[in-house]
């Protein structure tokens, strides 16, 4: 059976209101559902915790600024967290907020082309205008490279930039990670934050605690095959490291980071 109680929106209602939601209360005095559209936003909780960004890779120092962190007579995981806080740090105090420079240049380009159209022709402000126009070229760059991140969608190649695509499926992403209401056991719908926290908390619990024991089968007279010499001798082969690479580099990139923060 279809369902008919929807909302339709346009891309920039969406964009606008990206945690927005409709809910169906149940039907009485009619063979539909009233629809509700609720806009209210529930705060996300802000981890302080070390994230690996795409668009570092966009500046022009960060492969210089890794190769002097990275020590190739430590160990793996060494290197990885001294490069998790060499990078925090770098990000903090040389890459900053793509935001924020994002704004300064528009301010400076705005004061110098105002500057131009006044004063007339300057080979100085010319110069400056081309130097902050190649500046903000990178950070559009980076800005792109941030939203595409986050929106964990596929590449698109098109001849304009897709910033804007990628921030909105960005937004519908995070929507949807949201979680308002839970049953539990008793078939009861949560919605209260504080109890849906506890009610995750215990769920996995007793998952995780629960100590049951599991009987085998008696497996005699079952013939099973056996694997080939030679596979067998493949199999046991150590691992080379073109091998690793290879898997590696099948991986999807810039989807969800494992625990160590990168991709």
């Amino acid at each position: 059976m279809a369902r008919l109680d929807r909302g339709v929106c346009t891309t920039a209602w969406r964009w606008r209101f990206a945690e927005a939601r409709i809910v169906h209360p149940l039907k009485f005095h009619s063979d539909h559902c009233p629809i509700i559209l609720s806009l209210g936003e529930q705060p996300l909780p802000n981890g302080n915790f070390f994230h690996y960004q795409a668009a570092w890779f966009a500046h022009p120092d960060f492969i210089d600024y890794v190769r002097t962190i990275w020590n190739h007579s430590n160990e793996l995981w060494n290197n990885i967290e001294s490069l998790q806080q060499g990078l925090m740090k770098w990000n903090r105090e040389e890459f900053g907020n793509i935001f924020a420079k994002k704004r300064k240049l528009l301010r400076r380009i705005e004061g110098v082309q105002r500057a131009l159209a006044l004063n007339g022709y300057s080979p100085n402000l010319v110069k400056l205008n081309f130097l902050l126009r190649q500046k903000m070229e990178e950070v559009l760059k980076q800005e792109e490279l941030y939203w595409f991140q986050r929106s964990k969608e596929e590449w698109i190649v098109s001849g304009e930039r897709n910033t804007k695509f990628y921030h909105l499926a960005a937004k519908v992403k995070k929507k949807r990670k949201l979680i308002s209401a839970l049953q539990d056991s008793n078939g009861q719908w949560v919605t209260d934050e504080a109890s849906l926290k506890n009610l995750v908390i215990q769920f996995y619990k007793g998952l995780f605690t629960n100590d049951s024991t599991y009987m085998l089968s008696n497996l005699e007279g079952i013939a099973c095959r056996r694997i080939p010499e030679e596979l067998r001798a493949d199999l046991d082969k150590p691992y080379q490291k073109e091998e690793v690479a290879r898997a590696l580099f099948q991986m999807a990139p810039f989807k969800t980071a494992g625990e160590d923060g990168f991709t």
